[in-house]
């Protein structure tokens, strides 16, 4: 059986596409889901609990709803490192909502975005690590990687470690998140 996602009234000022992705982003951070689909001629899903699920009520994107929707998160830039089918991955926070990462690609249905909601910053000790790893966090040498598949929480675990370094001495640290 097929399962949606019911998502309540907007309630935006801004336009009606851009009413609905503001809607759709601040039902994602209310249900605990990990991402938000959105591809060109498909209904936009949402990804809780590791089932990805279509919006209730949500109407077929099209082409011209995806370009509107990256030009009003991403900056100038980005959007023309997207166009003519290039993808890129930004950030941007939905005020009283959260924090989300986005990639925006050229889908085989034609473009298309995903957003990832960005959980607040947590400790090792919160997000349940082994407590051996907050002292590989606080190391004075050495090289950490963090690697894993997407949604497995390489970033917050990454976020965690510079957490700890960050409560216990002044250092200048470097984190790298593309793939190489």
């Amino acid at each position: 059986a097929v399962c949606s996602v019911p998502v309540p009234e907007a309630r935006s000022r801004r336009t009606t596409d851009m009413a609905n992705i503001d809607r759709w982003l601040k039902h994602l951070a209310e249900v605990g889901g990990t991402s938000l689909h959105c591809i060109t001629g498909m209904t936009p899903m949402l990804r809780v609990a590791g089932a990805l699920l279509p919006i209730e009520g949500g109407s077929v994107t099209g082409r011209t709803e995806i370009d509107a929707m990256l030009r009003y998160l991403a900056s100038d830039e980005v959007t023309a490192r997207c166009e003519g089918g290039g993808d890129v991955d930004f950030v941007f926070e939905l005020a009283d909502v959260g924090r989300f990462r986005a990639h925006a690609f050229e889908h085989r249905l034609g473009p298309a975005l995903v957003f990832r909601a960005i959980p607040t910053l947590r400790t090792v000790a919160e997000l349940g690590l082994p407590k051996v790893l907050g002292n590989v966090a606080r190391a004075s040498r050495g090289l950490v990687l963090v690697s894993g598949p997407p949604s497995s929480g390489k970033s917050c675990t990454a976020a965690a470690f510079v957490t700890e370094l960050n409560t216990s001495r002044s250092l200048r640290i470097s984190t790298v998140e593309e793939a190489i």
